[in-house]
């Protein structure tokens, strides 16, 4: 009976939608702006992202920084690394790989697994830093 059970529920756990921050998962806009504008820190992060990318709105990166620094100011560690990424390509903002270390390293110390492979990459290509292979190594474990 319970081997049972357990097969059903994952059955139905596998065809639930999935939740979080999906790349693919396409929120609907005005619902996301009305939680952002709310004060939700994942919802501001997910409107930054659509600004950032041009999804169901014109692209726009002054706006996706706003949302994304919104965010960040409430602790959202993914809109931390997304400023670093923003700053580290120079996407609306000047490109400064000191600051966008700075971002990155805001993410990672708090343990964000995204920021923590950016900073990994920095030490790699020797960007923003001194190049550093055994230091790179640190960093993607």
């Amino acid at each position: 009976m319970k081997k049972i059970f357990i097969t059903i529920l994952t059955a139905v756990i596998s065809l639930m939608p999935a939740t979080g921050r999906s790349e693919n998962a396409m929120p609907d806009f005005a619902a996301l702006e009305q939680a952002a504008k709310q004060g939700d820190a994942p919802a501001q992060c997910n409107l930054g992202m659509m600004y950032l990318r041009g999804n169901q709105v014109a692209q726009n990166y002054t706006e996706a920084l706003k949302w994304f620094r919104l965010a960040s100011d409430k602790g959202d560690l993914a809109a931390q690394s997304n400023i670093g990424m923003m700053y580290l390509k120079g996407t609306g903002v000047a490109q400064n790989y000191v600051e966008a270390m700075r971002w990155f390293r805001r993410a990672a110390d708090k343990g964000y697994d995204g920021a923590q492979f950016n900073i990994g990459m920095l030490y790699y290509k020797g960007e923003s830093v001194r190049q550093d292979y055994a230091e790179a190594m640190k960093w993607f474990r």
